[in-house]
């Protein structure tokens, strides 16, 4: 029932449920008559007249949602950054049981349900884009004439004109599937020139910051914990925590189980005490490294001891020095020297006996590579044999395409920027703007193909090749050795916390106003 329905129905009832009169006046009758009319034509009205503005759009355009210094930004804008932000939300989330259909009601923490994190996280992006948007169009930068912009607008583009392309539609009517009937392509248009105007400043401004090797090192001797591996020997006493289970009526405990709560929590208490009492009989017992390690096999129960054959089944090399865990409390005191050794408290997993090595930077190799993605889709499990068919002509369709475009580049100069321009023709990946350039890679960090392929210790600066991944089929170029994990890590944070600072004193010159009504349209 429409709002106007509901308006004449109420009417219609007050009207049956009045009391009766003995004498009207029939002149002041008819006169309440057409004032009821001329009421309810006008409730019609309205409400269809807000039903076509709000459908239209035309309501989106002309409420407020946030304004950013003198920056006003739209209910529809608003709708656009929640609509992805959300559709990343139920990507990542999804699986792990988030209601799709209920945000509004979920809660993601104590105090906001996963609408309201939605909502929080679309203010602070549209605030940091519009403090950026700003301070562009103050400086006088255009994004029409920034070569990064560009790319990433026109790769954007790309991926929204080809999805129309496989759904059968014009880019305005895919446009509106996406984010409604009330985005206009001209809106998405618009919105895309101020959104790509910021990210190319933003850019700009990262490209200025620097960090020599000095800061970096001090930087690092700062947070030295977030960028060490320790290296240690363990070895776990566990001991079992005892349940009390009431019998049904009229039984008795099993065998052996406990009679009561206290009951079980004495005979905790014992395997606890005698699991204390081993570990700390291995520990007086220790003597070096290799000591250690023919202990673990002698403490072992019975099904473990075939794993503890292995030297290495006690070693631990990456230890991380930022855990709170109660061994990393341990480990990682700065006092803590070679052949140390404890037994730790692990929190109702047993007693651990500890044997400390060494605690260093990070110094693992890291790799640069260039890749050209063209991406395959897998069937679903459900698919019928007419889908699966399409995916398998749409996925030769790309191994072909990758054939072709390799070809190209090898038919060329065959240099790192020849693949570099072809990267930001054809790579359906999120890198595709930088030249597919993905930087300090570490060993485990990419798909198995892809890693296996650029860790290879033939592999050398100039290599290609096409690879195949669950992602689909990946042009290669290999552009040689990165920086030392460590050092990657830490120069990436310390050039993150000085774009921070810059944005977070640039932000103090614009003040924030948020408007409820038009945010939740």
């Amino acid at each position: 029932m429409g709002k106007a329905d509901r308006i004449r129905r109420k009417h219609e009832d007050e009207l049956l449920n009045a009391p009766q009169k003995k004498k009207k006046n029939p002149k002041v009758g008819k006169i309440a008559g057409r004032v009821v009319l001329v009421v309810l034509c006008l409730a019609i009205v309205g409400g269809a007249a807000w039903g076509i503005a709000y459908t239209t759009g035309t309501v989106h355009r002309a409420f407020t949602a946030m304004t950013v210094g003198d920056q006003k930004i739209s209910a529809l804008e608003f709708d656009m950054y929640y609509h992805d932000t959300l559709s990343n939300v139920l990507y990542y989330y999804g699986q792990y049981g988030l209601d799709t259909s209920n945000i509004e009601l979920q809660m993601y923490d104590e105090n906001r349900t996963w609408a309201d994190y939605i909502r929080d996280t679309v203010t602070t992006q549209l605030t940091e884009a519009y403090v950026l948007y700003s301070e562009a169009i103050a400086s006088g930068y255009d994004y029409s004439t920034d070569e990064y912009a560009q790319a990433q607008y026109e790769a954007y583009h790309k991926q929204f004109e080809t999805s129309a392309s496989d759904a059968e539609m014009d880019l305005e009517e895919f446009v509106k599937a996406v984010y409604g009937n009330q985005m206009k392509l001209s809106d998405f248009e618009s919105i895309l020139e101020r959104r790509f105007t910021y990210l190319g400043y933003q850019n700009q401004l990262k490209e200025g910051l620097t960090a020599d090797d000095a800061e970096v090192e001090a930087f690092y001797e700062e947070h030295k914990d977030d960028y060490d591996d320790v290296s240690y020997r363990y070895f776990t006493v566990p001991y079992e925590t005892v349940t009390y289970t009431e019998p049904a009526e009229g039984e008795e405990p099993a065998e052996g189980a406990p009679a009561s709560e206290e009951e079980a929590e004495a005979q905790t208490e014992a395997n606890r005490k005698a699991a204390e009492e081993t570990a700390n009989e291995m520990l007086s017992r220790i003597e070096d490294e290799q000591s250690f390690i023919e202990l673990a096999r002698e403490y072992a129960s019975e099904e473990d001891k075939e794993k503890y054959e292995e030297d290495d089944a006690t070693l631990v090399t990456n230890g991380s020095a930022s855990s709170t865990s109660p061994l990393a409390e341990w480990y990682k005191d700065a006092a803590r020297v070679k052949g140390d050794t404890a037994v730790i408290d692990n929190e109702n997993n047993g007693y651990t006996v500890m044997y400390y090595l060494s605690r260093e930077r990070d110094a693992s190799p890291t790799v640069d590579v260039r890749h050209i993605l063209l991406g395959t889709e897998t069937a679903a499990e459900d698919a019928t044999d007419e889908e699966k068919a399409a995916i398998e002509t749409a996925n030769a369709d790309q191994k072909a395409l990758a054939e072709t475009v390799y070809e190209e580049w090898k038919n060329g100069d065959q240099t790192e920027e020849s693949f570099a321009e072809l990267a930001r023709e054809y790579s359906k990946d999120s890198n595709a703007a930088a030249g597919g350039i993905y930087e300090n890679v570490t060993e485990g960090e990419m798909v198995t193909e892809f890693n296996d392929w650029i860790f290879d210790p033939a592999r050398k600066p100039g290599d290609n090749a096409i690879v195949e991944t669950s992602y689909g089929y990946h042009i290669m170029y290999f552009v040689g050795d990165g920086l030392p994990a460590w050092e990657a890590q830490a120069r990436t944070d310390l050039l993150d916390q000085k774009y921070q600072e810059t944005y977070d004193a640039l932000a103090e010159k614009y003040d924030v106003s948020t408007h409820e009504f038009a945010m939740n349209l």
